[in-house]
């Protein structure tokens, strides 16, 4: 499934564009607006006709023909091209919802999301932080709640760790015995160990302590 994204954005032209080479390697079904998809192919190539669909699997795309599953909306004939738009923030974040939803249900492999546009989607309600494809979902169904913070108070628990970071090649060249080889370094990584040495050296410290 391909999200068109943010209709006044370059979605529409970049499925159109990649449509016969989208063909030879899978089945694609465009999520979104048929209308919006026809201007898209007509600057492309206007030969090549549209199927509007309701049903994924009664889809029959091929590289003349780019099937659209049309998901409702508000009406969106009336939204301009490149100009930031709620209607078209509240249309793109429909169309990643269901093809999610269809995905997850079994009637895709994988979704591929054309462009959002964050403006759009904050003047269309979605007022939550890093709106995005995953976030969009997981608020939507429930699973997570997001809340916002100052850029004081969300950089103030980097003050509780403290990483310096020395090439390996530096840290192996040291008279330190805390660390020898990359493999003892990756260990050190991965366990969230604390490396210490001599208070000349430069060493990398990993902290875990709690933020």
């Amino acid at each position: 499934l391909i999200t068109m994204g943010d209709v006044a954005g370059v979605g529409p032209e970049i499925i159109a564009k990649a449509w016969p080479a989208l063909n030879k390697i899978c089945r694609p079904i465009v999520v979104g607006d048929p209308e919006w998809m026809k201007k898209a192919i007509l600057l492309v190539n206007p030969s090549w006709d549209i199927e509007t669909i309701t049903d994924p699997g009664k889809a029959s795309p091929n590289s003349n023909k780019i099937s659209c599953l049309k998901i409702p909306t508000a009406e969106l004939s009336d939204v301009a091209k490149c100009k930031i738009s709620a209607k078209a923030g509240q249309a793109a974040h429909a169309f990643l919802i269901n093809a999610i939803d269809l995905t997850l249900a079994g009637f895709a492999d994988g979704i591929v999301t054309c462009p959002l546009h964050k403006e759009g989607l904050h003047l269309a309600g979605l007022d939550y932080p890093g709106v995005g494809p995953e976030h969009s979902y997981l608020k939507t169904i429930g699973r997570a709640e997001y809340g916002a913070v100052t850029d004081a108070e969300g950089s103030a628990p980097a003050t509780t760790c403290t990483v310096t970071c020395t090439p390996f090649e530096a840290v192996r060249a040291s008279k330190s015995p805390t660390v020898s080889t990359f493999g003892q370094l990756s260990s050190l990584v991965r366990s969230s160990s604390i490396v210490t040495g001599p208070a000349s050296e430069t060493l990398p410290v990993f902290s875990t302590s709690k933020v």
